[in-house]
């Protein structure tokens, strides 16, 4: 379970797509990408890269439900498994590189 939660940590926009239902109600949806969008990537290129690769990935593993047709996600099934590690994380965030989350 270790390897699983960190494949999912293991790309940025995965790690802010998680963080940011962290930090909202647990029924609350998560507007995709505009809610984790820093502006390193332009809006078209990170709606693409989220769409083919991130969310799959975190849908497949239960971590997120994405609505595909009003491009939201909510926390999935399994989100309690990693919601841990996630808090760890940013409880300590001062000790962390700066590209975290």
């Amino acid at each position: 379970m270790v390897d699983r939660l960190f494949e999912a940590m293991s790309n940025t926009q995965r790690r802010r797509v998680l963080v940011a239902l962290l930090e909202r109600d647990s029924r609350e949806d998560v507007p995709i990408p505009e809610a984790v969008h820093t502006g390193e990537k332009t809006l078209t290129g990170l709606r693409r890269e989220m769409h083919h690769s991130h969310l799959p990935k975190l849908e497949a593993m239960g971590y997120v439900r994405w609505d595909q047709d009003s491009q939201t996600v909510t926390r999935g099934p399994q989100f309690e498994e990693i919601a841990p590690l996630l808090q760890l994380l940013l409880t300590n965030e001062d000790a962390l590189p700066d590209e975290f989350p």
